[in-house]
């Protein structure tokens, strides 16, 4: 795995991933008030399931004025994963779903992230 910091973000990368990056459509999201936590479950996302990228803020203080703490993007090229990935919740890191990067740029949530709210 490869690490960086860019624009606000840390960045994990799988080198092993034969994903092309231009074919990513939109991202897993878990959340919790534990950074630690999620940048180690993103190695292991990340290589068990053969994807290429994830991110989490570069800052280690929590949005806690929204009452998520730290965000965890894990980008993929479709939404597959949402059945597996839910397992992996616990009680300090909850799945919030996919989205996709279209929702993104309209500011639209999906029901699954509104109910786990």
């Amino acid at each position: 795995m490869e690490t960086s910091n860019n624009r606000g973000w840390f960045w994990i990368k799988n080198n092993e991933s034969k994903q092309n990056r231009s074919e990513i459509v939109g991202k897993y999201l878990f959340f919790s008030d534990n950074k630690n936590e999620l940048i180690g479950l993103a190695e292991n996302i990340l290589e068990k399931y053969n994807l290429l990228i994830a991110k989490t803020p570069s800052s280690d203080t929590p949005n806690n004025s929204k009452g998520f703490g730290f965000v965890l993007c894990i980008y993929d090229t479709k939404n597959r994963y949402c059945d597996e990935l839910k397992k992996l919740e616990t009680n300090t890191i909850s799945f919030r779903y996919w989205k996709s990067d279209n929702a993104t740029r309209a500011g639209k949530y999906s029901s699954q992230f509104i109910s786990s709210r």
